[in-house]
C-alpha cells in the first residue's frame, strides 16, 4: 500500500490581547508585526477542507501517481 501527503487547512478563530493607543493601531500590529500564532483557539465549524490540485501535484512530483 502506497502512502501520500494530502495537504489540508482549516481555520480556528482566537482572540490577541494587544496593548495599542487606539484600535486602528492594536490592528495594525497584528496584521504587520505578530509573529506567533495563538495556541488556544475555536475551530470554525465546516472549515475542514482537502486541497485537492496540491495533493495531485504533490503526490506527482514525489513519483506517486503513475496513469
Amino acid at each position: 500500500m502506497k502512502k501520500f501527503k494530502i495537504p489540508v487547512s482549516w481555520t480556528m478563530i482566537s482572540d490577541i490581547d494587544v496593548q495599542a493607543n487606539s484600535l486602528d493601531e492594536a490592528i495594525d500590529i497584528v496584521q504587520l508585526q505578530w509573529a506567533e500564532l495563538p495556541l488556544d483557539g475555536d475551530y470554525v465549524d465546516d472549515s475542514f477542507e482537502v486541497n485537492i490540485d496540491c495533493a495531485y501535484q504533490m503526490n506527482d512530483e514525489q513519483g506517486f501517481i503513475k496513469e
